[in-house]
Parts: C-alpha cells; sequence; structure tokens
C-alpha cells in the first residue's frame, strides 16, 4: 500500500510541475506581473482564477467543463489575458508564488473558491463570478464573461458614465473599486430609517418614478451643515421636475434633527440611520457621502461629487425610466382582464443575480422594449432579493407563485394568459443576446405584434 500511495504523489507531483509549466509558457500565467504586461500589450483585461486545484471539487469541476474546453480557450484567446492564482493544500509551488497569491486574495477579497474576478489595466475590478454552477452551459458562461468586459470598456455609457464624466468624489479615489460594484444594484430598504422629517416617500415603491438625492451626514459635521444651502437650491430648482432629496442622518447626534430642520426651514425630507443599517447597505465610509438614485431605485452615482450635483442630476431626469412594473400579482391579474393582454411575469433576484442584472439591462431598460411592452404585455416583477427587505406580503406572494410555477433558475419569464396559466418561459437569459432577439422570440411565444 505505501508504494501505491508514493506513486500517486508522485504523478501529482507531476502534474502540478505541468500545471506550473503551462501557466508560464502557455495561456495561464501565474505570475501577476507578467499577466499585467501582457494586459498593457494587448489591450484586453485579466480574467484572474482564484482556485483550490487539489483539494476544491468546484474547482476541478470548473476545470473539466468550463476551463478545458475547446469552446472557453478559443473564446479566451481572443478575450482575455488568463492568470491563475493557486492555493493548493498537498501540492507545493514556489514560495513567490504562494505569497502572491495571498497578497491578491486579500486585495481582492475573495472569500471561497472557485472565484473568477476580471480587472481592468488599471488593476481595477471590473466584476466577477462567485462559485461554478454545473448547470450553466459555457456558452452562457462565454456570454456572462463578455457582458462584464463590455461593461468595463470606457465607450459602455450604461456603467461606466460616472467615471468619464467626473461625477464621482474626486478627493477620495480609493473608494472607486467599492462604488462601481454598488452602481447599477438597488438602493438599500429604506424601511430601516426612522424618526422621518416631512416624508415624500419611505421605500422605493412610493418613490417609484422620482429621481433621488441622497445625503448620509450629521449635524455634528462641520461640512454636512455647510452643504445645505446648496441643497435647498437644488431642491427648488429641480423638485418640481422629479427630484427628491433625502437626508439621512446618522445615529450619533440625530436628537438634534428634527430642532435643526426646523431652525434652518430645510423643505426636503430626512429620517434617522438609527442601527446604521442603511450605512451598511449603501457602504458609507465618511459623512457627507452623497448617493444618487435613479428612478427605478437603482444606484445610478455612488459618491457623487457635490461641484457636479446640477450636471448629474439634469442628466438623471432625463434618462428613460423604462415601462413601470408591477409587484402585485393580483392587479396584473386585473389590468390583464381588462386590457386584454397577457402578463410577462419576469422571476429575477433584483440585488445578488448576475444574469437577471444583464437582461435587465441589455432588454428591459431598452426604448425598443419600452415602445413593445406597453403595447403587448402587463408587466410583473416578482423579486427575490437576499440583501434587500421586502414587504412579507410581496414575499410570500413570489414564493408561491415561484412554487406553483415549478421555478427552477433566475432569471426566468413566464407569460401568463388572464387566468393565470403559463403561455411559455424563458427559462434564462444569454448575455449579449439583446433586446431585438429577445422581442422577437417574445412575440412567436404569445402570438404579439
Amino acid at each position: 500500500m505505501k508504494w501505491r500511495f508514493c506513486l500517486v504523489a508522485a504523478v501529482l507531483a507531476v502534474m502540478v510541475d505541468m500545471r506550473l509549466v503551462q501557466a508560464e509558457d502557455g495561456p495561464w500565467h501565474s505570475s501577476y506581473e507578467k499577466a499585467l504586461e501582457e494586459v498593457k500589450e494587448k489591450g484586453r483585461p485579466v480574467l484572474m482564477l482564484f482556485t483550490g486545484s487539489d483539494w476544491c471539487p468546484p474547482c476541478q469541476m470548473m476545470d473539466r467543463e468550463l476551463l478545458d474546453t475547446d469552446e472557453f480557450k478559443k473564446w479566451a484567446k481572443e478575450n482575455v489575458v488568463l492568470l491563475e492564482l493557486d492555493f493548493p493544500r498537498s501540492n507545493p509551488q514556489p514560495e513567490q508564488i504562494s505569497q502572491q497569491n495571498a497578497r491578491l486574495q486579500q486585495r481582492f477579497r475573495v472569500q471561497g473558491f472557485p472565484t473568477i474576478v476580471f480587472i481592468d489595466a488599471d488593476e481595477k475590478e471590473l466584476d466577477r463570478i462567485s462559485s461554478f454552477r454545473p448547470d450553466v452551459s459555457t456558452k452562457r458562461w462565454i456570454g456572462l464573461a463578455n457582458a462584464i468586459i463590455a461593461a468595463g470598456k470606457p465607450a459602455d455609457p450604461s456603467r461606466r458614465q460616472a467615471k468619464e464624466m467626473n461625477w464621482r468624489d474626486q478627493q477620495v479615489p480609493q473608494f472607486r473599486a467599492h462604488w462601481d460594484a454598488l452602481e447599477g444594484r438597488p438602493a438599500a430598504d429604506l424601511s430601516v430609517l426612522s424618526d422621518w422629517v416631512q416624508d415624500e416617500g419611505k421605500s422605493w415603491e412610493e418613490l417609484d418614478g422620482k429621481v433621488v438625492l441622497l445625503k448620509y451626514w450629521g449635524t455634528w459635521c462641520p461640512s454636512c451643515r455647510a452643504a445645505t444651502p446648496r441643497l435647498v437650491d437644488l431642491h427648488k430648482k429641480f423638485h418640481d421636475k422629479g427630484l427628491v432629496i433625502l437626508g439621512v442622518h446618522t445615529a450619533k447626534g440625530a436628537e438634534d434633527l428634527s430642532e435643526f430642520v426646523k431652525e434652518k426651514q430645510l423643505p426636503y425630507s430626512f429620517a434617522v440611520d438609527g442601527d446604521s443599517a442603511l450605512a451598511v447597505g449603501l457602504g458609507v465610509q465618511y459623512v457627507p457621502t452623497y448617493y444618487v438614485i435613479d428612478r427605478k431605485g437603482r444606484i445610478r452615482v455612488a459618491g457623487a461629487e457635490s461641484g457636479q450635483f446640477e450636471q448629474i442630476i439634469e442628466a438623471v431626469l432625463e434618462e428613460t425610466p423604462g415601462p413601470a412594473w408591477l409587484t402585485d400579482h393580483e392587479k396584473a391579474m386585473t389590468l390583464a382582464k381588462t386590457s386584454g393582454k397577457p402578463i410577462l411575469a419576469n422571476f429575477t433576484g433584483s440585488d445578488w443575480c448576475q444574469y437577471c442584472a444583464i437582461q435587465d439591462r441589455e432588454v428591459f431598460r431598452s426604448e425598443p422594449f419600452a415602445s413593445w411592452a406597453k403595447k403587448n404585455v402587463v408587466l410583473l416583477e416578482l423579486d427575490f432579493p437576499r440583501r434587500r427587505q421586502q414587504p412579507q406580503a410581496i414575499r410570500m406572494q413570489n414564493e408561491q407563485l415561484a412554487e406553483k410555477f415549478a421555478l427552477e433558475d433566475f432569471p426566468t419569464v413566464i407569460f401568463m394568459n388572464e387566468a393565470g396559466e403559463e403561455l411559455g418561459r424563458f427559462p434564462d437569459y444569454v448575455p449579449g443576446r439583446g433586446a431585438a432577439k429577445w422581442i422577437e422570440k417574445a412575440k412567436e411565444m404569445i402570438g404579439a405584434q
């Protein structure tokens, strides 16, 4: 038995040596510096694979079912620079590589394996794919990767506009990657706030269709107080055009808020973040910090630059809000009966599902979809958030509908008739499909124009 163990160990050692040789001479780098050199030469992002090659079953499955396929290899050769950051438990690797990988794991806050992180030539994270799902085809995985890469290109206006136009607070560049991760996501739930003063809406549902400038601040902060007259001017100029200003006060000094508002005769809304739950949800690092939330409750600009407020607000107010989505199934059924239109039910995970976010960006927020949907369907969003709270009645409704229609994955779009019977479904979304192809398929399914 002992000689067999030695033989297996020898074979594993040879495999590791072969892997390291391939990383240096083949498609996969093992050196971060060498990968960056190739990035600057070819103008492509780095695909960093954090893996445990000799102990992590999902990592090994990803190797077999994705990374070792001809389809992936062909795509990678044309689109990315490959960097493997391995964390073996049995197989030795050079100390320099081990130390490098540990530093990068800490720097990019990687907590599980496998994790793939995409970075650009400036070493800024574009996005990441955490874990591996064997039910996701190579084609669909590549579609997601392409969408991540495309979203990080400067020419794309939907995600990087805040950087391009200097809408961010330029004094704290260390938070740029953090703000990148926030933009485009649903804003943190407002139900955690208390002690409201002259509110215009205590939830994103109530503020639907409004652009919100959210200021996280405290009366004890001199620079926060100094900015107050500027916000009053913005309220006067843009309130009638759809702007709501919300000042969220820290738990510290909250007892002075009401008197301060009354004394200064401030016309906009205020609330207190007593448990700092909103600060955690928004990732607040300092005060004052400003966020611009679009008409659908998504963070449009995180860490907004106060000197750019007018430009930001004017631009976001002019953006197409997209079609209106119902969240109440019974109301959608009633509207379907009175209008004679089928229901388009979007089962989504708005604050965690990458494919859902891409479908939303590529299809549901597009002008062609808005025009088509207005004429042909009743829109119903059935959300399953993991970080954002939602009313219990909506949560229970969505769970019951997911069970009724035997939901297996996110996103899934199900078309229903006025009786609630399924007409057809899109069980997933392939990134890059776009609005035109999506609409054509929908027309075939429901016979719409």
